[in-house]
């Protein structure tokens, strides 16, 4: 009878560990996924303007457009997954995500003025990107 009980203890014990490694690599992939994101949104708005002395100024706009979906795009991923994973007790806290997200306001200021092109402009009411 002891054996089996030891064999059963065993067995619970070795669960219990691999559920607990599930749960810290679960927490890790989530981590990459909101970097991987953040990062992600931060590359294309850095790609807005890197051909626009190389090409036509009709296809530096399209250019232009196409960072800013695609930065948008990656913006929403990471404020949904993070608002998503925010509720768990011993993660980490994501509540401030969006505002992890925003350029220095200065830099962005500065972009603004210097863009003809504003990011709102290519989605019209209903959300849907132009």
């Amino acid at each position: 009878m002891f054996v089996g009980l030891r064999v059963e203890w065993c067995k619970s014990y070795a669960r219990k560990h691999r559920t607990s490694e599930e749960v810290r690599l679960l927490k890790e992939e989530m981590r990459r996924v909101l970097e991987s994101h953040e990062k992600k949104a931060r590359w294309w708005l850095d790609r807005r303007e890197g051909r626009s002395g190389f090409v036509s100024d009709m296809l530096a706009d399209g250019i232009r457009a196409y960072a800013y979906r695609q930065s948008h795009m990656h913006q929403q991923f990471y404020s949904r997954f993070a608002a998503l994973w925010s509720g768990y007790s011993d993660a980490p806290d994501y509540s401030l995500a969006p505002d992890r997200m925003v350029i220095d306001e200065e830099e962005e200021e500065e972009e603004e003025e210097e863009d003809e092109l504003d990011p709102d402009e290519i989605v019209d009411e209903s959300g849907m990107y132009i």
